[in-house]
């Protein structure tokens, strides 16, 4: 992996926990935010899509495929996002920023 690669992968993955924390539940996004605070981006992960999957919580294509992509840059399982229910999810108002999973 390229140095400017593994510093977009850092990137995406330390914007894992804010940017799932309105579909997760508090505690799914403590463990999610320790994780990737202490560099267990794999953890990190696991739990985002585990957590999302059990709420049955929107994603967009655009942030199911981001995950998957995570999931297999970090030799997991990218499979496993396909549990994820995919629907429209609605645009970051005119004056938010949509962040690094924007597309």
């Amino acid at each position: 992996m390229s140095r400017t690669a593994g510093g977009q992968l850092a990137q995406q993955l330390r914007a894992l926990p804010g940017h799932y924390a309105d579909r997760l539940p508090a505690r799914t996004t403590r463990r999610v935010e320790q994780a990737a605070a202490a560099g267990e981006w794999e953890d990190a992960v696991e739990q985002a899509i585990t957590g999302l999957a059990s709420r049955a919580a929107p994603v967009s294509t655009a942030e199911r495929d981001q995950l998957t992509e995570l999931a297999d840059e970090l030799g997991l399982s990218g499979a496993r996002t396909a549990d994820l229910r995919t629907g429209e999810m609605p645009s970051p108002d005119a004056g938010e920023v949509a962040g690094p999973w924007s597309t």
